[in-house]
Parts: structure tokens; sequence; C-alpha cells
């Protein structure tokens, strides 16, 4: 039993007069060997293992007992999927494994049964049944189809197993497949089970996990693969990642309890859970004598689930948002039938929001998977999204597919007829397409967006593989050569003999992290190793990029006739990253000519990663004309409270967003809101550096989207700067600026090259970090280089080459990857030429300058004293509390108060 000793046995439920309580397996404590060295990278290293004596489930948890719970606690029945043919599986089917249950409303369960979730240690060590070695609960043979629930012929997903057929076609009652060697049933397939723990790394040593990981992460964890899983997944070392323990229609649990502990004699039917607790209970935020007013033209958002009650709103209202954002998805208004609208749930929701004063953000969501309704994506005429990485289809609409057209312009005018002429709507946001409906192609999206059409093949990777878009791209690369073959075959090396068989760049899937059913993974990747390879991927994420923009466009135009008054804003998101498919920049020139704006979903709650993400968005903003938005994408602590606030009131942003946990989470959430409510403005920032974002050295690999970000915060800790692209210095964004900073990376547009260059003999200030050189990215690597700009330098002493880190520990380091080695001499050489950085100083406090005040923000967890340079030249120390701004008013004529 590698390594343990005695037996497993079988006993009741471990607290007397529990209702219908499952059988338990006793198991004996003992060391195992954990991981695995031939699965995925996360599943190594293989580690040795000691876990305690416990007991565990027999079986996963069942409708029948989660409906118990739910009638103990007055609890909401978990959605039942929309398998076809089983409208109301969760009542019609109570021995099957229970669904559709997040990471909490397991844990909440396992409290109330005086039990709790298994560690990863644990499930792994139950899991392989005391078979040294294992691979799947029973020993080394794949399942077949009398092993486990897994995706057979019967499936409808195309991974399925053609070969086995298990009788079912999504779950399978609970022990209709023999048990291991502990007599422990479904640890393999049916569905996938939650474990205690935060994913994190193996250690690389022998460690004891028998108990959850302290301290919080990104990511929850479950083992053992679900209904509609491949056979790589029901192996016992597999490990699922999820963002924050959202459920989905192949999620369920098992609990465990302690063996060496006093169990409790009986659950308590009336436990009040986490979510329901009253602050005397639990702290849960205390709204007596908040009573919050936006006095300022600052759209504030509340993000929130439908429906909406009026609890609910009244808490926002006194709050001080000005509105509620609610996703109004296709599927939601029109599911019986193409042409069968109904409002109704809409209207409900409405009038909660007109009774507290709110008014109504619609988030109109047309194209990701779980927006479409039944009897379209199980219709003839639905085209999904194929990824060019493994040839199968995601459920997404296909952008290219413009017969999809006529139903967005559908579903806008039944919604402009419906609600355009009431006065609720505050402003439209558009989800055009992507795992959300944000304007970039699908990276994630595994968990809640499958709970209506069940789970499909998702990852970060260039979604293409559809005739329409192979047809589109065909006609586009021939376009761009004139219609000459001959001249595009000499551009990109290639040798194609008809139009036809122009197709995309090959791309390389790394073997170690290939498909997954559940989990995301890497994009491919495609060599550049000559300028022809440039010229080819360049034209292909050009591309790319143009299918996001033309898609967005003919939203934007729609929405636009039939809402000619009120504003729209864009929903984008992520990082840029190539197969992303958004360029920040051009989405935003694009809102512009529709007089519409850009809200980009990616903040968290650290400063100046927020700004990192954020400041090209309101840099291409405020120059095209367009105006704009933030929004969270991550967790949003007390601290991204105040830093979230401060990135909007000095970015010029025009709406903000939050969701409600954000806020609502905890009391000391609550008090940090109320105590930066009135520095919620928009602001505009004033600043002579810029930064050149360096597009072309990331699509080519010359720079990642990390580093950018990295040394975009480590400038931003000494001084405040804009980005500038290639849209906006061809349209002549460089004059406005004294001083721009080149990121890295070698290749760029050669218009941009001879701007910059002559920008800087007319006087700019240009300081390169790192690069040696920069060329146009046009240019022939057979010949001598056509080099616009090489080190050392400019014969006008303009232009400053900042190396690298020379400290050998740097070179090792985060430092490395960021730009804090170059913040100093840096810093020293613009005020040495005149152009002096009010702030200057890496010390986690940010100073940025508005108009008629310098605004600081610091990120220091105690009281800080800051010496701060003056615009006219004078010093002023000022006193900032930890996580909190701070203003310094300006007299017009440049001297403080």
């Amino acid at each position: 039993m590698d390594g343990t000793t005695g037996k497993p046995t079988l006993t009741s439920s471990p607290a007397s007069g529990s209702p219908s309580p499952p059988s338990m397996v006793e198991l004996p404590g003992g060391r195992f060997a954990m991981g695995a060295a031939d699965g995925g990278r996360e599943e190594g290293p293989v580690h040795d293992v000691e876990v305690r004596a416990f007991a565990m489930d027999l079986h996963p948890v069942t409708n029948r007992q989660f409906g118990e719970f739910c009638a103990a606690t007055g609890r909401a029945h978990p959605d039942s999927p929309r398998w076809e043919r089983l409208p109301n599986s969760f009542s019609t089917r109570p021995d099957h494994p229970v669904v559709n249950v997040s990471f909490q409303d397991a844990s909440d369960y396992a409290a109330w049964a005086g039990k709790r979730l298994p560690t990863e240690a644990e499930w792994e060590y139950a899991a392989r049944g005391g078979i040294p070695g294992a691979r799947y609960p029973w020993g080394q043979e794949e399942p077949g189809g009398r092993r486990a629930q897994y995706a057979t012929r019967e499936s409808e997903h195309p991974w399925r197993d053609w070969r086995h057929s298990t009788g079912h076609r999504y779950t399978a009652p609970v022990c209709s497949f023999p048990p291991n060697r502990f007599g422990l049933y479904d640890l393999a397939g049916n569905v996938w089970e939650w474990c205690a723990n935060w994913f994190h790394d193996y250690p690389d040593q022998q460690v004891s996990l028998d108990a959850p990981d302290e301290g919080w992460g990104m990511r929850r964890v479950l083992r053992g693969g679900a209904y509609y899983s491949t056979a790589w997944d029901l192996r016992v070392s597999r490990r699922l990642r999820v963002f924050g323990g959202v459920g989905g229609n192949g999620m369920g649990f098992r609990c465990v309890a302690d063996l060496n502990e006093p169990r409790t004699e009986t659950p308590k039917p009336t436990i009040t859970l986490a979510a329901e607790r009253t602050a005397d209970q639990n702290g849960t935020p205390d709204l007596d004598g908040v009573n919050l007013r936006m006095s300022r033209e600052v759209e504030l958002c509340l993000g929130m689930s439908a429906p909406l009650t009026d609890a609910d709103a009244e808490r926002v209202s006194r709050l001080g948002f000005t509105s509620v954002e609610l996703y109004v998805t296709w599927e939601t208004v029109e599911n019986q039938g193409e042409g069968v609208f109904d409002f109704s749930f809409w209207d409900e929701q409405v009038d909660v929001l007109r009774r507290h004063g709110l008014r109504w953000v619609p988030f109109l969501i047309a194209g990701p998977t779980y927006s479409l309704p039944d009897w379209y994506r199980r219709g003839d005429d639905f085209r999904g999204l194929i990824c060019l990485e493994h040839g199968l289809p995601n459920g997404t609409q296909s952008i290219w597919d413009q017969r999809f057209d006529r139903h967005v312009d559908r579903f806008l005018a039944a919604f402009a007829d419906h609600y355009r002429d009431t006065d609720v709507i505050e402003a439209l946001l558009l989800g055009i397409t992507g795992d959300f409906g944000e304007a970039i192609f699908p990276v994630t999206g595994t968990t809640w967006t499958t709970v209506i059409p069940g789970p499909y093949h998702t990852h970060g990777g260039y979604w293409c593989g559809d005739r329409f878009a192979l047809t589109d791209f065909q006609a586009a690369a021939l376009r761009w050569h004139d219609g000459d073959l001959d001249l595009l075959n000499r551009r990109w090396g290639t040798s194609f003999a008809h139009p036809t068989e122009v197709s995309f760049p090959r791309l390389r899937v790394d073997p170690d992290d290939d498909f997954r059913v559940d989990e995301p993974t890497a994009p491919g990747t495609y060599a550049v190793s000559n300028s022809c390879d440039r010229r080819r991927w360049l034209d292909f994420v050009g591309w790319y990029r143009a299918s996001m923009n033309s898609l967005a466009r003919r939203w934007l135009a729609t929405t636009r006739r039939h809402f000619p008054n009120h504003p729209i804003y864009l929903c984008t998101g992520g990082d840029a990253s190539p197969h992303h498919g958004a360029h920040f920049g051009d989405q935003c020139q694009l809102a512009a000519q529709f007089h519409a704006g850009v809200r980009v979903t990616n903040e968290a709650s650290n400063y100046a990663h927020n700004f990192a993400m954020t400041r090209w968005v309101a840099s291409a903003g405020r120059f095209h004309g367009a105006y704009f938005g933030f929004e969270p994408a991550g967790g949003v602590d007390e601290k991204g409270i105040t830093a979230r606030i401060y990135n909007a009131a000095t970015s010029g942003t025009r709406n903000l967003h939050f969701y409600a946990p954000n806020v609502l989470a905890r009391q000391s959430c609550v008090d940090t809101w109320v105590a930066n409510y009135d520095r919620i403005e928009m602001g505009h920032p004033e600043t002579e550096v810029a930064v050149l974002y360096p597009d072309t050295p990331l699509v080519l690999g010359e720079i990642s989207p990390g580093k950018v970000a990295a040394r975009v915060a480590d400038l931003r800790d000494a001084f405040d700067l804009d980005f500038l692209d290639d849209t906006m210095i061809s349209a002549g964004a460089l004059d406005g600026y004294r001083a721009v900073v080149v990121l890295g990376g070698t290749h760029y547009h050669r218009e941009t090259l001879g701007a910059v260059r002559r920008w800087a003999r007319s006087g700019g200030l240009l300081a390169v970090l790192e690069t040696t050189e920069l060329r146009p990215v046009d240019g022939d690597d057979d010949m001598d280089p056509v080099t616009i700009l090489r080190r050392p330098g400019d014969p006008d002493g303009t232009i400053r080459w900042f190396g690298s880190p020379r400290d050998p520990a740097e070179l090792a380091g985060p430092a490395a990857h960021g730009a804090s080695w170059a913040v100093p001499a840096l810093t020293d050489w613009l005020r040495a030429n005149d152009c002096a950085p009010v702030d200057g100083v890496s010390d986690l406090v940010y100073l940025a300058r508005l108009a008629d005040r310098l605004v600081l923000l610091s990120h220091a967890d105690s009281e800080v004293h800051k010496s701060v340079l003056m615009p006219d030249g004078t010093s002023r120390t000022v006193r900032i509390p930890p996580n909190s701004i701070v203003e310094v008013p300006i007299h017009a004529a440049g001297r403080t108060k």
C-alpha cells in the first residue's frame, strides 16, 4: 500500500443523525509518491508526501444529498445543465453527482455535514488505492468502457473516444463502475472534484500536504476528470486549475473527515452560510450612515449578477454608484426561437433600478458560447471558431461568418425598440466575441461560461481555422500584394502555385502542453528565422487583428444606428498579446469614429500593473477622442480599491467599473471605498514623457508582454508617462512629448523609426533600454541592415542608450525583467536636459500632475514622508498614510498653496 499501514474500513456517517449521509471509507495514514513524471508540467516533480488517517465519502455528493442541504438551509438549488432532453437533471436524476457547484458551495455543504473538502494530497492518496505508481485508480490500464464515465462514443464532443462505450452521454449514477482497492467509487471520471487547496507548484522536496496551503492563490484545484474528459484527464496525478473557484457543469465534490479529532455529533441544518452571514456573525459590511452621491461627470458602475433584488439595489445606491451593469445576452431574450423575443425578466430588473434611482449599463452580448440561444447553437447555420493549434471547434461564433450580422442587428434592434426611449440606460457595453464578450479571441473560460452550452474547447491561440476565415485571409493576402502571387511568394519565401493554396503560417505546439479539455494551453508559435518569416508573420497577425477590428466596426455601426444618442463602449481586455487579436490603440481610434468609447478589462489590485495594462487605452483614447473606462479582471482587495480609484482619476477615465465583491467583500473594503470616494474624478494627466509601445517586437517575440508590463511599472514608480503606438506617431502624437523611452526590441516599422529620428533631431529626448540597435522591419537580413538608430547614440546628443543590468544578481533576478536598473540614470539624464519628472524616485509612492494639483498614491504598508519636487522648482515634504491618496494643490503660476 505504497508505504501505508493498516487497511481501509467502511464506516457510516461521521455524525449520527446526518440526513441520508453517504457511507465513508476510513483510510490509514501513510507516505506515498505524489505527482507524475510523464504528465503535465504541473504534475511534477514526483515527491514524497505523508498524510494522516482520514475518512472519505464513498462516492461524490449526489443531487439528492445536495438537495437535502438546500432544503435544510434555504439555499437555492444549483442550475441544471442544459443537457439535451434532460431539462431538470437536478430533480430527475437524484443518484447522479451534483454539478454546477462552486468551491464555496462545496465548502458550505461540507461544513453543514460536519466534514471538510479533501486536500490534494488526501485526494490523490485515496485515488491511488495503495497501488504504487498507479496511473489510474485501478492501475495502469486505460479505462475502456467499463471502469469510468468519460467521453466515449456517446459523448457529443469532438475529442470523444470512438473505440469504447460506457452507455452514458452525460453523468452516470454514482457507483456505476467498480471501486478502487480502497473501496472508493468514481475517483476517475463522472465529475471533477473540488480540493481544499489553492493551486501551487509542487516543491522539489519531501513535504507534508495534509492541510490546505496557507495564503491566497489565483486558482483552485479539482481532481479526477469528468463525463466529458479524455482518458488523460482521469489519471490520479492530473491537476485541473480553475480561476477563483467558480463551478461548472462537470464539477462536483466529495467530503472527508478527520479520524484523530472529535467529530460533530449532529450537523446543524440551520447553519448560516458564508454568503448569508450578518454583520454580527461575520463582519458583513455595515452600510448604516453610508449615503454617497456622485457629483462629478463620472459613470460609476457596479457589476452584479441577475436577478437584482431591492436589497441589492439599496446597497448599490448607498455606496454612491450611478449604475448597475447586468449581462444581457442574446440567449436571455430570444431563446424560444427566432423572432420570439421576451424582455419580461429585464423589465423586472429595470423596475428595481428605477425604484432606487439607479441607471443601467446593459452588457449586450452575442457571439460568445454562453450568449447563443439553444436553437441557434444547435442549428445548421452555426459556425464556430476553430483553432489552428488542434483543428478543434470552439463554441464561439466565427467572426468571419458575416451571415451572423443579421442576428446581431435583430438583437440590438429589438433591445433598442424596447428600451431606447426610456431614461434608464446610462451607457451600452458591447460584448462582441471571445470567452466573455471582450473584443479579443478566446483565451480561457471553462467554468461558468460552460453552464449553458456545456464544456467546449478553448485556450489562448489562433482561432481562424474555419473556412470563412481562410477565404478572407487568402483574399487579404493577395490584396496586400496587388493581386500578384509571385510577389507574395517572394516576400513570404513561399511557393504557392494558386491563390487557393495560400495558407496560414504553420504553428508549433508545445508537445508537453498540448490539447486539454478543461484547461487553457499555450498558443502555438511560429519560428521567425529570416526577413521572409518576419513579413509573413506580421502580415498574418495584422490580418488577425484587422478581422477583430472589422467585427468591432460592424457592431459599433449597428449599435450607433439603433442608439444615436447613448454612450457606447466597446469592451476589450487582455494584454494585447498577438493571439488576443486586439490592438488597443486601433480600437480607440475605431470607437472615436462612432463617437463611442472603449472599456478595458484587465485591472487587479497592484497599481503599477494596472497602469501598465490600461495606460495605452487612456493615451490612445485621449489622443483620438474616444472616451474610456476601466474594469477589473482579477481580485480587488483594499489596496486595489485605492489603486483603481487613483488610476482612473489620474488617467482621464469617464467610466469606472467594480464588481460587487470588490467593494462588499468585508467591512474594511467598504471603509476603504468610503474613504476614497471623493477622489473619483475624470482628471487629465500632464506629462512630458511617453514610452514607445513595442508592438512589432512583441509580435515577433523579441520582447514579451510580461517584460513590457514590468518595465512600464518600474518607470511609473519614478514618473508619470503615456503610451505612443505606430498609429498615434503617424498622426503626429510625438509633438506632444519632450521625451520618449524605447522599452526594448529591435525591429520597428520604418515609418515609426523615421518619425522618431526626425523628432529627436528637432530636440526630442529618446532613451533606449537594453537594445543596441533599432532596425526597420522590412530590412533584408541578407544584406547590410538598413539601420536607422544604432548605439552609442546620435551626433546631436538627444539619444541615450541605457544598456542592460550590469550586476550579475540583477541579470538573474526580476530586475532584468523590469527597468529599475535604468531608472536612476534615466531620471538624471532627463533632468539634465530640462525634462524634470515630478517624482524620479522608486519608492512605491506614485505621483501624477493634473492641471491644478499633484496627486500621490502610496502602496507602502506604513506612513511615508515624501519630498516632492514642485513644478516651480521648490521641494515640499508630504505625509502620506498607508494605502491612501493625497493631493497637493498648485497655484496657477506654479506655486503651492
